[in-house]
């Protein structure tokens, strides 16, 4: 492509960068051909929103529903008992359907689509929402690998959605408690907001998303403070002591880290556990440290304090993994020899270990994040106002996944756009291989941002 399209990911295992995708004319040729998945459940403006009868801040007015995988444990729903009795008595109070509890198929991990979902249910698949059909705010309940992601994005072009998956059955009910904790006013405030910006040395993607992303992002939250109080943790002051400080000590309301998320290729015993731990200030740069990363390098699952309490905190981490993996990437399809990402798709350990702690809900993104996020194209002006408002909509008190709904508008503006140049392209009207590779980038990186934790938790700050 005409600039260079870098991802926010580290080779755990070189200290390089990860591979390159394909060249534009390929990517380009490939999406006429259907080689590539290109997913049009966004195309068109994605958000539908809600009938104008229902309010997104009342869920008696929104409604809320539970999915559970086919095949859960009873274990999983009792020791989710205390929150989904709270979302019950919050989402019914006008009609009985306001709250829903459904068990998904098998085939919700494959070819069942969102899209099938919500037919197979009675409820429209495009249009405003109307909660009487199916509620606005779904939490999946399972794993990637009995829900995949696919059918999450699908969902989330309508719906308000969140995931919860954990090991554990504990952390499960430790995840309810603290929501719970949280809206009946029994833990205390946060107070205010961080901003974890990481820039390595000699390195380019970590130096552009601090200066085009994290500085400015530290400045809309700032204004939208009521009291202005935003800590600055930047450049060399984030370091991996200095996180794990501010999480076992003084978390904040909002928490917004940037910078590279670890990788591990598919096979290593260690992927599970550390792919996308936020690499920190630690890691000196590809020239001084071109090999294998070391723990030091690093903040993963095992690196936050058992006695950290998160309750409270809402966490959006910029980084490459920092919801999930999948198997196989968007350029699976492309050549025979494309590697996969890991053998079975999972959701991020650190993730699940701050939500385990408390924490209401982690945003992250699947697979790796590139600076398509905030940049029209990589050679361009940024664009950072899907982040900006994302984040205040979080500071005004919105529920998480009403919030997320700015990154499905994105997604549907560009997913449109794509179907636009893939048309003319087929037709043979003079459209830039560039222009139709950096669409398919954008497009997929806005669409593979998720919410993990309930969609209809929300900040209370001091």
């Amino acid at each position: 492509m005409a600039s260079a399209p870098w991802s926010n990911g580290i080779d755990a295992a070189t200290g390089g960068y990860l591979a390159d995708p394909p060249a534009a004319a390929d990517l380009a040729r490939a999406l006429v051909d259907g080689k590539v998945a290109f997913r049009p459940e966004a195309s068109g403006d994605s958000a539908f929103d809600l009938i104008d009868e229902a309010e997104a801040g009342d869920l008696g007015s929104a409604g809320w529903g539970v999915l559970f995988a086919e095949g859960t444990s009873p274990g999983v729903r009792e020791a989710l008992a205390p929150l989904l009795e709270l979302r019950r008595e919050q989402a019914s109070r006008r009609f009985d359907r306001g709250y829903r509890e459904i068990v998904l198929p098998p085939a919700a991990a494959g070819a069942f689509t969102a899209e099938g979902f919500l037919r197979g249910h009675g409820a429209a698949v495009d249009g405003p929402v109307d909660p009487e059909e199916m509620p606005y705010y779904l939490l999946l309940v399972g794993g990637p690998e009995e829900i995949g992601f696919d059918f999450q994005y699908g969902l989330d072009a309508q719906h308000a959605v969140g995931r919860l998956c954990f090991d554990r059955l504990e952390d499960y009910a430790a995840y309810a408690e603290a929501v719970v904790r949280a809206e009946k006013g029994r833990s205390p405030r946060r107070r205010g907001a961080a901003v974890f910006g990481v820039r390595n040395e000699d390195d380019p993607a970590s130096a552009r998303t601090l200066t085009d992303l994290a500085i400015p992002l530290a400045d809309v939250l700032g204004k939208n403070l009521p009291d202005g109080s935003i800590e600055r943790i930047l450049e060399e002051e984030a370091t991996k002591a200095r996180l794990e400080r501010l999480l076992r000590e003084t978390p904040p309301a909002l928490l917004l880290t940037t910078g590279h998320g670890l990788a591990r290729k598919s096979g290593d015993p260690r992927q599970s556990a550390e792919q996308g731990a936020i690499v920190c200030r630690d890691w000196p740069g590809r020239r001084v440290w071109n090999r294998s990363l070391v723990p030091e390098h690093y903040f993963a699952a095992d690196d936050l304090s058992r006695d950290a309490d998160l309750t409270g905190l809402i966490a959006f981490c910029f980084a490459c993994f920092s919801a999930g993996t999948p198997a196989t990437d968007d350029f699976a399809h492309l050549a025979p020899d494309w590697p996969a990402v890991a053998e079975r798709p999972f959701v991020s350990r650190l993730a699940q270990r701050l939500l385990a702690q408390g924490a209401l809900a982690v945003i992250g993104h699947v697979d790796r994040v590139w600076l398509h996020s905030f940049y029209l194209d990589t050679a361009s002006a940024r664009e950072t106002r899907t982040f900006e408002q994302t984040l205040s909509r979080l500071l005004r008190g919105l529920p998480a996944g009403h919030a997320m709904d700015l990154f499905n508008r994105r997604w549907g503006t560009v997913a449109s756009r794509l179907s636009i140049l893939l048309h003319r392209f087929r037709l043979g009207e003079a459209v830039q291989d560039t222009e139709v590779g950096e669409a398919f980038l954008t497009c997929n990186d806005a669409r593979n941002y998720v919410l993990l934790g309930d969609p209809a938790v929300r900040l209370s700050l001091v």
